[in-house]
């Protein structure tokens, strides 16, 4: 408990510490946010300032466009493609076949009945195959997957099917 104290009255001095470093330096910052700096213009009329330091101004606002220029090539470039890509990813206007043929539908759904027959007669069916057995029935029509689902239900409810949803 007592190291607990400790610990929090260290904790405290710390933060007081770390507040007083922060109002220092923010009084600082305010303090030459009010200082007027001196322009180009300025420096060219102090005769003690050398060329050096007008050659460093002069380089670093020409580096600066440059990187200002290159920066907004690279984000409009970015933009464009993106754009590209939003169309490129955009649903084609193909027709959409939500239903397919009724011969394929009989198929699969007597496909879906002999795995329903064999786990009924099995009498038993395992996490993994009800999980595969509903994914199938999943896949059926509405009214096909209702019928199948009632069978199952009545078949796990009357206990000819042990096995769990």
């Amino acid at each position: 408990m007592k190291v607990l104290v400790c610990l929090n009255i260290l904790q405290l001095v710390f933060i007081g510490f770390i507040l007083t470093k922060l109002f220092n330096l923010e009084s600082q910052i305010v303090a030459q946010q009010t200082e007027p700096s001196p322009s180009i213009s300025e420096h060219s009329h102090n005769a003690n300032l050398d060329a050096n330091t007008l050659f460093v101004d002069d380089a670093l606002n020409e580096h600066a466009d440059f990187l200002r220029g290159v920066i907004h090539e690279e984000i409009t470039a970015s933009l464009r493609e993106n754009q590209t890509a939003k169309l490129a990813t955009t649903p084609s206007a193909k027709p959409y076949a939500a239903n397919p043929p009724p011969e394929v539908d009989q198929e699969y759904l007597s496909e879906v009945q002999s795995d329903f027959d064999y786990y009924l007669s099995d009498g038993q069916i395992s996490d993994l195959n009800m999980a595969i057995f509903q994914s199938k029935i999943a896949k059926l029509d509405q009214q096909n997957r209702k019928e199948m689902l009632r069978k199952l239900v009545r078949a796990l409810n009357s206990g000819e099917l042990e096995g769990r949803l």
